[in-house]
């Protein structure tokens, strides 16, 4: 099973600022001309050498993650990025031409991308939207009506279906069974839990706010349960511990610390920093990731049980795990 992220970024699309992307350039004209290699094997060597946050780019479209390795698609929010999948899907579209799409929220960075998914407007396609908010059909016409864009979201072609997962209760899907659990945040946000019959399972967990142990045990240990031995945990990681709990406290967000002691209490496998603060630089990201795994070392040391002690890695537009 392949996990594929269209859209990593929170709140609003980013990308390189233009003197980060200069200092970086001028850092390999300057190193090229230091080490003068002779081939493309000796470049290639002198790439992989590099720190990742000088050839990688963390930031792009918001929120848009494709569960894959079936004949349907199933994509979790409708961020910007939703707009690259359906173009990928032109060229290679599924045997069953329908499109499930799992809404967290319905702010605009989780569905803004939802116009300009080119299967939409095919008739041949059925796109199911599912989510744990009531009115799902009518919160999406809100943002497709004609002084926002030129196609109402009733015009389009594609046949819809509209279905309410109930909070806390067991939806039984072809492929899966999923379930939810709300999550602190502005207007509300849900995480959702994905049990697959080979005993598989998957949280994506985006824009929820959480209590540390030492304020809140039974809520901290709530969210650890539902969380409890996923092979994945997608988790909304875009503050520093201090931001997430002081300055920026009710935003509704999290930080990589909270992930850390959520992913070893819950005995995760593997933990993706997801939802990226969209004003931070690449080196700023590829930092938090570094102190996330040093905390990771930090917190299971002082644990009396052994728990599992997760991978931990930063969710990359079009990168892709596999479990």
């Amino acid at each position: 099973m392949r996990v594929k992220f269209w859209g990593a970024t929170g709140s609003i699309h980013s990308r390189f600022k233009n003197q980060e992307l200069r200092e970086i350039l001028f850092e390999a004209i300057k190193l090229g001309s230091e080490l003068r290699p002779k081939d493309n094997k000796e470049i290639e060597k002198i790439y992989d050498s590099l720190p990742i946050h000088k050839k990688t780019q963390f930031l792009g479209n918001t929120s848009c993650v494709e569960i894959q390795g079936f004949d349907e698609v199933f994509v979790f929010d409708a961020g910007s990025g939703i707009r690259n999948l359906g173009l990928s899907l032109l060229s290679n579209p599924p045997k069953d031409k329908i499109i499930n799409i799992f809404i967290s929220h319905f702010h605009w960075d989780h569905i803004i991308g939802l116009p300009f998914l080119s299967q939409l407007y095919m008739k041949d396609y059925k796109v199911i939207f599912y989510s744990s908010h009531p009115n799902i059909e009518e919160k999406l016409k809100d943002q497709q009506v004609y002084h926002h864009f030129p196609v109402s979201f009733e015009e389009t072609a594609s046949e819809k279906d509209f279905v309410y997962i109930e909070p806390g209760k067991e939806l039984s899907l072809k492929y899966f069974n999923i379930t939810s659990k709300a999550l602190r945040h502005p207007g509300g946000s849900y995480t959702y839990r994905l049990n697959f019959p080979n005993g598989k399972s998957i949280v994506y967990a985006t824009d929820g706010e959480y209590p540390t142990k030492e304020l809140s045990k039974d809520k901290f240990e709530e969210y650890a349960m539902f969380y409890k031995n996923a092979d994945l945990l997608i988790f909304d990681a875009q503050y520093s511990f201090k931001e997430a709990e002081i300055s920026k406290a009710d935003w509704g967000h999290s930080s990589p610390n909270i992930g850390v002691e959520l992913a070893i209490e819950a005995d995760i496998k593997n933990l993706v920093l997801f939802h990226h603060e969209p004003s931070s630089s690449n080196k700023e990201l590829e930092k938090k990731l570094i102190e996330a795994r040093r905390y990771r070392k930090i917190y299971n040391n002082n644990l009396k049980k052994k728990n599992t002690v997760p991978s931990i890695t930063l969710a990359i537009e079009e990168g892709v795990i596999i479990i």
